[in-house]
């Protein structure tokens, strides 16, 4: 059990995907249960950076100098849809970068 509580449990991956591949955008609150989410994306401004954040499947593995090792591994946009109720963000893997 985390510190934190036990996470709200995730709505199963939609059957059908939306257009070019992409799964339809959630539309409720996985906390509150409202409809009244916003998409945005998470902002990743180090140092040579695209800007946004990516999620890349596998455990993280460490390179010589402790930096994640991502030579090779395929990456994915991450998508945060936050409710405008309550403000819990959501993160969800969208399409490859």
């Amino acid at each position: 059990m985390s510190l934190y509580g036990t996470p709200p449990e995730m709505p199963p991956p939609p059957p059908d995907q939306g257009p070019a591949g992409r799964a339809p955008a959630p539309s409720t609150c996985t906390a509150c249960g409202a409809e009244s989410l916003e998409a945005g994306f998470i902002e990743d401004s180090g140092e040579g950076s695209p800007g946004f954040a990516r999620w890349i499947p596998g455990a993280l593995e460490r390179g010589m100098f402790g930096g994640a090792r991502r030579m090779g591994r395929q990456r994915f946009e991450v998508v945060a849809m936050a409710c405008q109720r309550c403000r819990h963000v959501d993160l969800y893997v969208g399409n490859p970068t």
